[in-house]
Formats: structure tokens, sequence, C-alpha cells
């Protein structure tokens, strides 16, 4: 006789992108056990495979997790471990800067356990770029949003370096145009594509930065309190990991 199923429940979230609506499940034990294998070797490119590979298990529908902003995994691995494991978050913080010498008992090996309810972590977006960027009267450019496959391939590689963060606004090209014409980016080598940003003024390619700096990104005020005498301070959590730190 066969052991008893457990039915796990459906819920339902939007992706912050595209506001487009996904069933999902909550993640079972056995790919919380490959998350945590992948943390603790703490490699990142580790870390963004477990969380495909367990987004793809339990998202319903047609996603496709590589083609995914950075930030849209990130919120659904919120979404994820809320109805998986908890909607609270506990971290321990060491002293920030601002809080170095509060009080005489005040040391850098203090921590501020903070509880951080998932639901309240919000996407922000400072400011709003359009994704067209005119670089010149008759000459611009169509970008997208780095996806987490191109961030997984070149973290794989090393640290994100000067050279490593070229090769990622390249990739991040969809379109360029002049006044005659429209040039696809799937159509042109990668060399050709590095040539042109090359071929920018430092002002030119000071607008392209300029969206990559605006990207959305998972973020959060938090309250740290010196435990000897009690002073405050506000700290702002940006990106996945300072959740699970």
């Amino acid at each position: 006789m066969p052991l008893p199923r457990v039915v796990t429940p459906t819920y339902e979230l939007s992706l912050p992108s595209t506001g487009k609506k996904y069933k999902y499940r909550p993640f079972l034990v056995k790919e919380e056990k490959v998350l945590m294998m992948a943390m603790e070797t703490n490699n990142e490119a580790s870390m963004i495979s477990a969380l495909m590979d367990i987004i793809d298990n339990c998202v319903s529908g047609d996603i496709k997790v590589k083609e995914l902003p950075t930030f849209d995994l990130e919120y659904i691995f919120l979404q994820l471990r809320a109805r998986s494991i908890s909607n609270i978050i506990t971290v321990n913080l060491t002293r920030p800067e601002q809080l170095k010498n509060c009080c005489e008992k005040a040391t850098d090996e203090d921590t501020c356990e903070i509880s951080i309810d998932v639901d309240e972590i919000q996407i922000v977006q400072e400011d709003k770029l359009e994704s067209k960027i005119l670089l010149t009267d008759q000459i611009g450019v169509e970008l997208k949003y780095p996806s987490t496959g191109m961030v997984q391939k070149l973290t794989g590689v090393g640290e994100m370096d000067t050279d490593t963060v070229f090769k990622l606004i390249s990739k991040c090209i969809e379109q360029i145009w002049d006044k005659n014409e429209v040039y696809n980016a799937v159509d042109y080598s990668q060399k050709e594509l590095d040539s042109f940003l090359e071929s920018l003024t430092s002002e030119q390619f000071g607008k392209i930065r300029t969206f990559f700096e605006a990207i959305p990104k998972l973020q959060h005020e938090i309250t740290w309190t010196c435990q000897h005498c009690s002073e405050t301070t506000k700290m702002m959590l940006e990106g996945l990991q300072s959740f699970f730190g």
C-alpha cells in the first residue's frame, strides 16, 4: 500500500516587471535542501542556479526563468519562501557606521536581531526611465533589463569587474536605430555590439549607464537599535542577499 501524499496549496503572484500573473506552490523539503546546500557554498552562481531550478519547479505556466530580470527572480523567491517556511525573516545585522560610537559599551561585534515581514518588502524603482535612449539627434538604442541567465553566466567567470559589466550592458541592447534603419542586436555579433559601445563618448555611454543604475531592486527600511544605550538609526536593505545576512 503506497504512503499518503500531502496536497500542497497553490497561490498567485504578479511579476513586478510585467504584472503578469502566475500560479505557484510552496517549495518542498527536497528543494529546500538543494537551496541550503547552494547557500553553504557561498558561491553566487550556484545560488542563482538553485533559485532558478526551484522557481522552475514551483511556478506553473509559460514562465521562462532564465529570461526573467534578476529583480523578478528575487521577488518570486521571497514569495515562495514566505509560503513555504514563514513570511517572517530574521536577520542579525552588525553595528552600522553611523552608530559606531553611540556609547562607551558599543563594539564592532555588536549585532541587532531584526524581524522582517516578507510581504512588506517592496520592489523599488527610484527613477522610471525609458528603455529607448536617444544618443544623438539621429541615433538611439533600445535596452532591456539584464536577465537572470545573463547574470548567471557572467558571475560564473568571476567578480563583476568593469569588463564584465561592460559585457552585460552590451548583451542588453535590443535595437540600435538611426534616421534610415532599425538594427536588431540579434543580427550582429558580440564584437560588433562591443565596438558600437566603445565608439560612444563618455556622455553618451553615461545615458546608457543611467538606465542600469535605475533598475528596480528589492528594498526595505529597517531600524537598528543599540543593545546598550537603545539609540537607533535607519538602514536600507537592498537585494536578496541582504535579507539572509
